[in-house]
C-alpha cells in the first residue's frame, strides 16, 4: 500500500464509475434484484419503492382469470435494462372430492396477457402442499411491443406485472397459499403460506 503514494498525479487519467471486467468479457450485469414475501414488505430500488402485497388468506379459484394474490408488482426497471426477470413462487392445495386439480396462468403487463407464459398443471391423484414457480423473461428495446413474448420497446415508467391465474373447472377447485398439514401426525394444520414475488433487471451500466 505504501508503493501507491508512488504514483505520479500525472499518471491517474480518470476515475472508475462502474465494475472492471476483462478483455472480451460481456458488460452484461444484474443492475437490480429481489425477491421479496408477500407480507406487505417494501424495497427500494433505482426508480422509487416496490410493495408487495400484504397475503394473509387462502385464495380459491374460480372458472375466471383474476391476479395472484402476492403476485403483482408496480415497477420501473434501471436505465440499461435489457432483459427482465419476473418470477412468482406459491403454494397450492387441492380441495374437491375427485382428488386433484388443473389450473391455467399467464403472465400478465399492465392488463396484456403475454401469450409465450401461457400454462398449467394437471394434477389426477390426491396432492396437496404442492409449490409453483413461474419464471418468465422479457426484453427491452428490441423493436415495438410485443404482446406474445412480452417484450417492449421501452420501460421508462411504471408498469404493473402479474399472474393472471384460474381453475379449469368446479371438477379440478384449487386453493393457493395453504399448507395442510405440518405437524407430524396431527389433523390438517391450515397455515397460510405467503408467496414470494421478486425481479432481476439485467442490463448494462449507464
Amino acid at each position: 500500500a505504501a508503493n501507491l503514494t508512488s504514483i505520479p498525479a500525472a499518471n491517474i487519467v480518470g476515475v472508475a464509475t462502474g465494475g472492471f471486467k476483462r478483455s472480451g468479457e460481456s458488460s452484461l450485469q444484474v443492475l437490480e434484484q429481489f425477491y421479496l414475501l408477500a407480507d406487505g414488505r417494501s424495497v427500494s430500488t433505482s426508480n422509487g419503492t416496490v410493495t408487495t402485497t400484504n397475503v394473509t388468506a387462502a385464495q380459491t379459484l374460480t372458472d375466471s382469470f383474476v391476479a395472484a394474490t402476492g403476485s403483482s408488482l408496480t415497477y420501473q426497471p434501471p436505465a440499461g435494462t435489457t432483459e427482465l426477470i419476473y418470477e412468482y413462487e406459491f403454494m397450492v392445495d387441492e380441495t374437491n372430492a375427485s382428488d386433484r386439480y388443473l389450473f391455467v396462468y399467464h403472465v400478465d403487463i399492465d392488463g396484456t396477457a403475454i401469450l409465450e407464459s401461457r400454462g398449467s398443471e394437471y394434477v389426477s391423484a390426491d396432492h396437496q402442499n404442492i409449490s409453483h414457480h413461474v419464471k418468465y423473461a422479457f426484453r427491452i428495446g428490441s423493436g415495438s411491443d410485443n404482446a406474445t413474448t412480452g417484450d417492449r420497446a421501452s420501460w421508462s415508467s411504471n408498469k404493473t406485472i402479474s399472474l393472471k391465474i384460474a381453475r379449469w373447472s368446479d371438477s379440478y377447485s384449487v386453493d393457493l397459499h395453504r399448507l395442510r398439514y405440518y405437524n407430524p401426525g396431527g389433523a390438517a394444520d391450515n397455515i397460510i403460506r405467503r408467496p414470494y414475488v421478486g425481479i432481476t433487471a439485467i442490463g448494462q451500466l449507464t
